[in-house]
C-alpha cells in the first residue's frame, strides 16, 4: 500500500522473528522517525524496493531470513545504502 504521510516502510516475510526486527525498530525510534510494518512475500530486495517506491520518505527496508536492506527509491533496484547479514545466528531467532 502506498503512504503518503513521511513514513518509513519496513516490509518483512511472514515468518521474520520479532526479535530480529527489535533492533532495527529501535534504530528507526531512536531517530524519530514513524515506520510501518507490513507482511510480504518476496527477497528482501525485491521488499525493500518496492517499500522504497511506496514510502513517501522514499526509504524501504525488507527483511527475509537471509539479510535485512536499506534502500532508497531513486538507486537501482539491485542496489542498496545497508544491508545486514548472518544475524540468523542470534539465539532465539
Amino acid at each position: 500500500s502506498i503512504v503518503s504521510k513521511p513514513t518509513i516502510l519496513l516490509y518483512a516475510t511472514q515468518h521474520i522473528s520479532t526479535d530480529i526486527l527489535k533492533p532495527v525498530l529501535y534504530g528507526i525510534e531512536e531517530e524519530g522517525l514513524p515506520v510501518v510494518i507490513e507482511f510480504h512475500s518476496g527477497t528482501h530486495m525485491t521488499m525493500a524496493d518496492l517499500a522504497s517506491r511506496n514510502s513517501a520518505l522514499s526509504v524501504g527496508i525488507g527483511v527475509d531470513d537471509e539479510a535485512i536492506v536499506l534502500t532508497y527509491k531513486n538507486i537501482p533496484a539491485h542496489q542498496f545504502i545497508y544491508r545486514l547479514t548472518g544475524y540468523a545466528q542470534y539465539p532465539d531467532s
